[in-house]
């Protein structure tokens, strides 16, 4: 899917959009801002409740701004439900239909979802496709980010089918040191490089990547980002027959997301190895950084 934007947890969570004397505009609006703030600390029941409210709201309204990232929310939360057509229609809908009303940039975002929710559902010729057209689209719009957001679905797409190699290679679009803009982008992006270096059985490297990536996904404060880097220390963990710890780097990377999502291959790879992941059985992040040196 497309790289999060960082957005990091705020002190407080937003206020509620109940009160009658908000007009409907404001109302949406905080019901996406509680969204955003329950994705990023992992409580997906409300994620769920707010990104439709959201969701319906600005469609009553025409905003296409506001219909757009709610639809990135919603898509999100019906992801992680298991929901994989309906979240591929809210996103294939959207960036149909908003065509030329939202910017380049936020074509690309709904694009690369689109090409993580194929992947997830296993039509991956499709996905291949869709990668093609968005390279097309990146390379026209110039910016680094886009090269980051096209390197990192890409390696998704290689990642789903165990090719480490090839997702080595889409992710060198992005330098070792990350972009210095938004280093949660170089978080998720060593995450994934740890992954792929698992793959091809480089442990050291991977666990170098692993360094890179946890302290930097703690300092975003994005729960989901974390969860990320976690995944890429349990599968290294479990490269290097440490068995127990990666059990509880998994039950941890899961507690943070609000749940086990089921349908990323990721995900599914570390089950066949580790079994199912126990959020109780959750280790401690400081100990499990400690591993690392």
């Amino acid at each position: 899917g497309s790289v999060p934007e960082r957005s990091g947890i705020v002190p407080l969570r937003p206020a509620g959009p109940d009160d009658p004397a908000l007009p409907p505009w404001s109302k949406a609006f905080l019901a996406l801002m509680r969204a955003v703030y329950a994705q990023n600390t992992g409580d997906i029941d409300s994620l769920g409740h707010e990104s439709e409210r959201a969701l319906a709201i600005f469609g009553t309204l025409g905003d296409v701004w506001g219909t757009a990232l709610a639809g990135q929310m919603r898509s999100e939360w019906l992801m992680l439900r298991g929901r994989l057509d309906e979240a591929l229609y809210v996103v294939l809908t959207g960036t149909d239909s908003m065509s030329g009303l939202i910017s380049d940039w936020e074509q690309i975002q709904r694009r690369a979802t689109a090409i993580g929710l194929l992947v997830r559902l296993g039509r991956l010729e499709e996905a291949r496709e869709r990668l093609s057209e968005l390279r097309v689209l990146v390379a026209a719009e110039g910016s680094q980010r886009a090269l980051v957001q096209c390197g990192f679905v890409e390696a998704e797409v290689e990642l789903a089918v165990g090719d480490g190699p090839a997702a080595l290679r889409a992710l060198d679009v992005v330098p070792p040191e990350g972009h210095s803009e938004r280093p949660h982008w170089a978080a998720m992006v060593q995450a994934r490089r740890a992954q792929a270096l698992v793959l091809c059985g480089r442990s050291d490297e991977a666990r170098d990547a692993v360094r890179v990536a946890l302290p930097l996904a703690v300092r975003s404060a994005d729960q989901p980002i974390l969860a990320e880097a976690l995944l890429g220390l349990t599968a290294w963990l479990a490269m290097t027959s440490r068995t127990e710890a990666a059990r509880q780097s998994f039950g941890l990377a899961v507690r943070l997301r609000g749940q086990a999502d089921r349908t990323d291959p990721t995900f599914q790879r570390l089950a066949r190895t580790l079994g199912e992941p126990e959020v109780a059985g959750a280790g401690e992040l400081t100990a499990l950084m400690a591993l690392l040196d």
